[in-house]
């Protein structure tokens, strides 16, 4: 990479001139100049140019270079951070600058222990030299050497910029690098999807937090919000003239004692390590009254002490949320601690994430876009949702910075997750999933989003609560990998999961093309794993034992096939069903059968609409390949390969059921359309052979 700039610069000039380190790059909302870092400093803060809402704030450290190479590295970064983008020099983005820094430090390591002074006294050897050493001190990291190398160049591509010290060879062009470990081109994407001992009972206890428990947790926050907005009360609460012990905070105490007592309440309590007992939590009874503690712990001690006596102390400080009615085999909650609440709403929200992640294939930056409002529903003639969209920001391969504003069709979990976190979130706050405010510990200079590491971590979190719960219980299975090991969830591995089904399904190329917004079929293809991952082996090895295990439920069935193709369909699974038992091969045996499809190749494909007879002399559906149907560009009304079974039949008249409601309506009007519902109608008689 080269920058625009082309002077030399020393550092004194930097430092006079006060000279900005990020040039005309676009900086976060709310930067001061005045607080940016400068040239001199030995600690450059990129916050100013994170502008991604959920990214991490990064920064350079100067003062692990020793002082021969400190002034060169500085002068290095400041022209990474400095490039004038109006002359349309390219640039990096902080993260990546920050991985260059990192990357760059075993360099200037090996410099010092090595005893060399300068970077223009190295050559080819030094560098294949460096490359084994980091062979060497980090054997289980093999793509060490080419990231630090690669870093190391950025002293040769950025000369221009460099007055005291530079590379005076490439390292790529010059450097041996048989031999020397590092990434492969053209790699296939390693991110694990989640298996099914993983991805079911994680997504079943997802949804059980959004649908179930989110009211129950919400209650909670309320009442939670209620009690931590009355913070310490002044002496206000004592009436002028009035007696001691008769003030209004005393008063307070009096009607919530009294309360207690007709609800037959406990005290508040807490547990005193030197006690060995549970004592009054005084500080949650002025909470409560809406007092001052000095109120509750001097000025109403006496009646404390008494209903005490009278009524005892509770293992804790609990919130008076209703509970709530659990039908058999559901998940019931603890009584609400008030310290514990804020545990339960950063639960609720990681379920929320979850849920989003998985239903709807946005990647981590464009969940943690999403902001309050991004849900609209597309209503048709008759009221009912016909589309649920969310709005937000695409990052990946978009040239500005910023991100680019996108659409996603999603499903009814998705909009009860962003409801229950609009209700989450303060009124004032946007952004759905910003750092929630309810922790004492809560920086004031919070990011507007979690970062995907706080995500990972809460979500890990929410893992270890689902299995302790489900320890016993039998209401969930535990999320785990096998019966030792815990899966460790990733954010991007809901991408990743969702790509498998959505492979596996008919058309499954072009819908998650469409879904995760990649601009090729063959985009999405490499992103769901090709044949050297295994992945696409996968795919296609579960559609052909479902279609062996289709035709052999046909056969034994005898269900009756309509359409132009159904006699030859009839026939193809008395033939691979009749080749199945002189094989031997059992119908449960996943491998065999497996096999037996590829080598009889039955050609029958089962689909939602149409169980497709394929003869590739007769289909309308062949644009790419010949071998199989493309059963998402099938013409049914035209082909003589359809075929229909009970559950084509039933696809096909719920459809008919509802074009004819359309028409009955009068809700439609327009002359074009009418036909071509009235057409689409007679056509699909015309297949079931059925009149009006």
């Amino acid at each position: 990479m080269t920058t625009s700039l082309q002077n030399h610069f020393s550092p004194e000039d930097l430092t006079n001139r006060g000279a900005s380190l990020f040039g005309t790059r676009a900086l976060r909302m709310g930067t001061v100049r005045s607080e940016m870092s400068v040239f001199a400093d030995d600690i450059w803060s990129l916050e100013p140019i994170v502008l991604k809402e959920h990214s991490r704030f990064h920064q350079l450290h100067f003062a692990y270079f020793a002082n021969p190479y400190r002034t060169t590295v500085k002068e290095l970064f400041f022209a990474l951070l400095a490039v004038d983008v109006r002359d349309g020099a390219e640039y990096l983005r902080a993260a990546s600058i920050r991985s260059y820094f990192s990357n760059i430090r075993p360099f200037f390591d090996w410099l010092t222990v090595s005893g060399t002074p300068r970077l223009d006294t190295l050559g080819p050897k030094d560098i294949e030299a460096f490359a084994r050493y980091l062979s060497a001190k980090y054997p289980d990291h093999p793509n060490k050497s080419k990231l630090s190398i690669s870093a190391a160049r950025l002293f040769y591509t950025n000369r221009a910029a460099l007055s005291s010290d530079f590379l005076t060879f490439d390292p790529f062009r010059t450097v041996t690098w048989k031999g020397l470990p590092g990434p492969q081109k053209g790699q296939e994407n390693k991110t694990q999807r989640m298996p099914e001992t993983v991805l079911v009972p994680l997504m079943t206890w997802a949804m059980k937090w959004v649908e179930e428990l989110s009211e129950e947790v919400l209650e909670a926050m309320d009442a939670y919000v209620s009690l931590r907005n009355r913070g310490p009360r002044s002496a206000r609460y004592r009436t002028e003239g009035a007696p001691v012990g008769i003030g209004i905070g005393e008063r307070r105490i009096v009607k919530l004692l009294d309360r207690y007592a007709v609800e037959g309440r406990k005290l508040p309590g807490w547990w005193n390590e030197k006690t060995g007992s549970y004592v009054v939590n005084y500080a949650h009874i002025a909470r409560e009254a809406d007092c001052t503690r000095d109120a509750a712990y001097r000025g109403s001690k006496a009646l404390i002490t008494q209903a005490v006596n009278d009524l005892g102390i509770d293992d804790g400080s609990y919130l008076q949320v209703p509970i709530r009615v659990v039908a058999p085999g559901g998940i019931q909650l603890p009584r609400f601690e008030y310290k514990d609440v804020p545990f339960y709403l950063e639960m609720l929200s990681v379920a929320c994430y979850i849920v989003i992640a998985f239903f709807s294939g946005m990647r981590d930056a464009e969940i943690k876009s999403l902001r309050r409002g991004c849900l609209t529903l597309d209503k048709d003639s008759t009221g009912r949702v016909a589309r649920r969209r969310v709005s937000g920001i695409a990052f990946k391969g978009e040239a500005d910075e910023m991100g680019a504003p996108a659409t996603w069709i999603v499903g009814d979990p998705v909009r009860k997750a962003i409801a229950a976190l609009e209700r989450l979130q303060d009124e004032g706050q946007l952004h759905l999933f910003a750092a929630l405010t309810y922790r004492k510990s809560a920086s004031a200079r919070q990011r507007d989003a979690m970062d995907h590491r706080k995500t990972n971590s809460e979500m890990n979190r929410f893992v270890a609560w689902c299995n302790e719960y489900s320890k016993g219980k039998g209401v969930v299975d535990q999320i785990a990998d096998d019966d030792e090991n815990v899966w460790k969830l990733a954010t991007s591995q809901f991408r990743r999961t969702l790509a498998w089904f959505i492979a596996r399904r008919p058309g499954g190329s072009i819908a998650g093309a469409i879904q995760f917004r990649h601009h090729s079929v063959q985009m999405f293809e490499g992103y769901a794993g090709t044949s050297d991952s295994g992945f696409r082996a996968e795919v296609e090895s579960e559609i052909a034992m479902a279609r062996g295990d289709y035709l052999v439920d046909l056969e034994s069935r005898g269900v009756e096939l309509l359409g132009p193709a159904g006699d030859i369909a009839r026939d193809r699974a008395s033939k691979f069903v009749g080749r199945m038992r002189f094989a031997g091969i059992v119908a449960d045996n996943p491998k065999q059968m497996k096999l037996l499809v590829e080598q009889e190749e039955p050609g029958v494909y089962p689909g939602e609409f149409v169980t497709c007879v394929f003869d590739a002399s007769k289909a309308k559906c062949l644009r790419h390949r010949a071998d199989a149907p493309e059963m998402e560009a099938c013409l049914p009304f035209e082909c003589r390969n359809v075929s229909l079974d009970t559950a084509n039949v039933e696809a096909w008249l719920e459809d008919l059921n509802l074009i004819e409601g359309f028409l009955e309506s009068g809700s439609v009007t327009a002359p074009f359309v009418l036909s071509r519902l009235r057409m689409r109608a007679g056509k699909i008689r015309e297949l079931l052979g059925v009149t009006s």
